[in-house]
């Protein structure tokens, strides 16, 4: 698969253990599907690759999936990773093919980034159990980045105890252990690290 040359975070982190790891058990019968990089709050996400990044956010928890109406009426279902325990999320399409996600950013960081690369961010309505609540998506003006550009920054909305990044790869409809894409040596940093 190649491997990473930019890191995600190039401040100081760790890696949230025991559950943090990719494929790790999570306490319900699920394993993990990403790595939590944990530092402090609004410490900046980097572009591993250069790539399209587009940015999303829902009002809370309680579905997945969701089939969001903007204004006018119409209708975008979302893909796999538009999961409201994420929060905010900031989408990578690599241009090698890889996809990554930056999950728990808050509006107020989403609004930032909107900001900083001058796009707008467009509100609509989710149902979640026959409620409608808000979200937000930059929906088609994806933003141009490469590698080591600012694309996310680390919040603790959605389904989060405290700041860090729901780090994911995806890759042929598949996910994939982002922690393999590490150069070795700040692979062995990490593990020192979660073993302390």
């Amino acid at each position: 698969m190649g491997k990473i040359f930019i890191l995600p975070v190039k401040a100081d982190y760790h890696i949230w253990y025991p559950r943090g790891p990719y494929g790790s058990e999570r306490g319900n019968g699920k394993t993990h599907g990403g790595l939590d990089i944990c530092a402090i709050y609004g410490t900046a996400g980097l572009a591993p690759e250069g790539g399209l990044v587009v940015w999303h956010w829902f009002e809370r928890n309680g579905f997945s999936k969701p089939t969001v109406t903007w204004p006018g009426g119409t209708q975008y279902d979302f893909g796999a990773w538009c999961a409201s325990p994420y929060g905010g999320v900031a989408v990578l399409y690599g241009d090698s093919g890889k996809i990554y996600l930056y999950c728990h950013m808050e509006l107020a960081q989403i609004r930032e980034m909107c900001k900083q690369y001058e796009i707008s961010l467009f509100e609509g309505t989710a149902k979640a159990g026959g409620t409608p609540v808000k979200v937000y998506h930059t929906l088609d003006n994806y933003v141009r980045v490469k590698a080591g550009d600012i694309v996310a920054l680390m919040g603790s909305a959605g389904q989060s105890s405290e700041p860090h990044f729901h780090f994911e790869g995806w890759e042929g409809g598949r996910r994939f252990d982002p922690f393999n894409l590490w150069p070795e040596k700040s692979k062995e940093f990490v593990d020192h690290y979660r073993r302390e």
